[in-house]
């Protein structure tokens, strides 16, 4: 039962952690992305 809980805690912490990473990562693109969309107007 407790290895059980702690496979579950695991599976959630990595989930998140590779949730909040692909979040960052796809923010960090559209401000890249962003940025040069306005050096191309300028």
């Amino acid at each position: 039962m407790l290895s059980l809980q702690l496979y579950w805690n695991y599976l959630i912490v990595y989930l998140a952690h590779s949730f909040f990473r692909k979040f960052s990562f796809s923010k960090q693109w559209d401000i890249s992305s962003f940025l040069r969309h306005t050096t191309k107007k300028e």
